[in-house]
């Protein structure tokens, strides 16, 4: 929850008289150069009161993690969940996903998040004993992972049975560096949103406790501890965005970083979720779309089609397109001065060999499997873009032959990178589930079983996608080679 704008006032004065003593220079200690979208998955709702599930895992009242066959539905019902979060982050060419809620739910707000995942063993056992094998398909498929931590810890309230509320112990920053530290250690954790980032202390002029902002200062020492991590406080003052990339939100009136953080800051980088208003993101559109150009980053729920991951997607797509247009173009030649025919293919060659390799393999490897990946896109279009220098350079036989080479060149990398997904294990999950599928036709079948057949099917269709555009490659780029081999043998010939 964002506190009210005048706690948020109170907090910001506050915490720029504790912070006097920082240096007021413009460069950012932090380093973080991924400005990818970040996905969340909230695996469940606050006190469900759910007997025999009480943590409220997926919101399923059938539930029940009491026995070891409920454990055993627990863990693959959240692996399963793990593939689905894994498709729409790569549908939108996430950096990576935060579990928001690691230890459940099992206790009303403000106490829900417990953010403390040394604490799973007690609260959580079922988590405890599945979520290595959780965070380790996220890391595969390439993804950053996290949690959400708070400064606090959850206890037993005194006097009254069977509720729990956070308190404070030790330092604060001690506090957060050893739930961090365990995170890393344990799952290589690099995402931290730091729910609640306030301390309390008592106030001998109120007589009561009040709270404040855990200030930039103190975040940074967090942040010189564990410089490989990204900070993501819920609450900030214009110095956090020095040391963290503070949360926000579109609903809270945040389409981006302020104006006057980038003032101070001009690098600074804010995680921003749109909204799911659609006349509130239609009417910003153009504010997030420039602060993504900036560098600012997006946020969507991402276990299941979220329509704001739509949206998160587009907002991509237009500032990727508004970075192709303000680089400036290509400076192939002076106006009027045309090169020899050699020096043009030349040029063709190398604008094709420097940009046909559009990303690494595994880049390459989920464009073929998701063909609206846009990071891939982007690569593919600012490759056309630089060609059309050349082209306008040269007659129609070497724009068609640098195209021609391009192409196949492309073409030939994703046939490389697809080839090596054609095993007999890829083909046997087409087999794998017609079996499968044949088995259960007109059986009543159990949840797991109907989220294992789901698997398996989702398998097949990428399978099936794999092997069909294969085909087509394979019968198709030698002869396209083949054509821009003529074409360039008749450029050659001209004089």
């Amino acid at each position: 929850m964002k506190l009210p704008d005048w706690l948020r006032n109170w907090a910001g004065l506050l915490v720029v008289v504790s912070c006097a003593g920082l240096t007021s220079a413009e460069p950012l200690e932090l380093q973080w150069e991924d400005h990818r979208p970040i996905g969340a998955d909230f695996l469940c709702s606050a006190a469900m009161g759910i007997e025999k599930n009480p943590r409220g895992w997926f919101n399923d009242r059938n539930l029940d993690v009491t026995t070891a066959a409920g454990r055993a539905d627990f863990r693959s019902g959240l692996l399963a969940r793990a593939e689905t979060v894994i498709r729409y982050c790569r549908n939108v060419d996430a950096q990576g996903v935060i579990v928001w809620d690691l230890e459940g739910q099992e206790f009303p707000h403000a106490t829900s998040y417990i953010g403390d995942p040394r604490a799973l063993p007690k609260l959580a056992p079922e988590m405890d004993a599945a979520a290595d094998e959780m965070f380790q398909k996220y890391r595969d498929a390439g993804l950053r992972v996290g949690i959400t931590i708070r400064p606090s810890r959850i206890i037993p309230v005194e006097g009254q049975p069977g509720k729990w509320g956070h308190n404070q112990f030790g330092g604060v920053i001690d506090e957060l560096a050893d739930k961090i530290a365990y995170a890393t250690n344990r799952w290589q954790c690099t995402l931290f949103y730091i729910d609640s980032n306030v301390w309390w202390s008592w106030s001998e002029a109120a007589q009561r406790a009040v709270h404040r902002l855990i200030n930039a200062e103190e975040t940074s020492e967090l942040a010189r501890r564990f410089p490989t991590v990204l900070l993501i406080p819920e609450h900030e003052s214009t110095e956090h965005w020095a040391i963290s990339i503070p949360y926000n939100e579109l609903r809270g009136g945040f389409a981006g970083t302020p104006a006057n953080v980038r003032a101070k800051y001009p690098a600074a980088r804010s995680l921003i979720y749109p909204s799911d208003d659609r006349k509130l993101v239609t009417a910003r559109l153009p504010e997030l779309v420039a602060n993504v150009v900036q560098g600012d980053m997006l946020f969507f729920r991402a276990w299941y089609s979220d329509p704001v991951s739509h949206d998160v997607k587009a907002i991509y797509r237009q500032a990727a397109a508004q970075r192709r247009a303000q680089r400036p173009p290509l400076d192939v030649a002076r106006p009027g001065k045309e090169p020899e025919p050699a020096e043009r293919w030349a040029r063709a060659e190398t604008a094709q060999r420097l940009t046909a390799v559009v990303g690494d393999r595994w880049t390459l490897l989920w464009h073929t499997q998701h063909p609206d990946n846009f990071g891939s896109y982007e690569r593919v279009l600012r490759a056309r873009d630089e060609l059309r220098e050349i082209y306008r350079l040269g007659h129609a036989d070497y724009q068609k032959a640098a195209r021609f080479f391009l192409e196949v060149a492309l073409g030939g990398l994703e046939l490389e990178a697809m080839s090596a997904q054609d095993t007999p294990e890829v083909r046997a999950q087409i087999e794998t589930y017609e079996k499968a599928a044949a088995a259960a036709k007109g059986k009543t079948i159990t949840f797991q079983q109907r989220v294992d057949l789901e698997n398996q099917r989702k398998a097949k269709d990428q399978a099936a996608a794999i092997l069909d555009k294969l085909n087509l490659y394979r019968a198709g780029l030698p002869d396209y080679f083949a054509k821009g081999q003529k074409l360039k043998t008749a450029a050659d010939a001209q004089p």
